[in-house]
């Protein structure tokens, strides 16, 4: 849900489209990895915006059992 939060304040506020896929609840990672991930997340996306080409924002989030994987995709205009 934090991330989800997240990208959607970020849309509204930049006029983007932005989603989210994956699991529906945080994952069960200790808090300093979540943490670290999260931070990950916000660089890349401050990166994306940076160019100013953003025109949508997909992230998605998939954990397995020693795993998590989070991939960002980014059309620009």
């Amino acid at each position: 849900p934090t991330l989800r939060r997240y990208l959607n304040e970020l849309g509204r506020i930049k006029g983007i489209q932005t989603t989210v896929s994956g699991p529906e609840h945080d994952i069960q990672i200790n808090t300093t990895m979540q943490v670290a991930l999260f931070r990950m997340v916000q660089s890349i996306l401050a990166a994306i915006l940076a160019e100013g080409i953003a025109e949508t924002i997909d992230v998605n989030v998939e954990r397995e059992a020693t795993v998590a994987r989070i991939r960002v995709d980014a059309t620009a205009v």
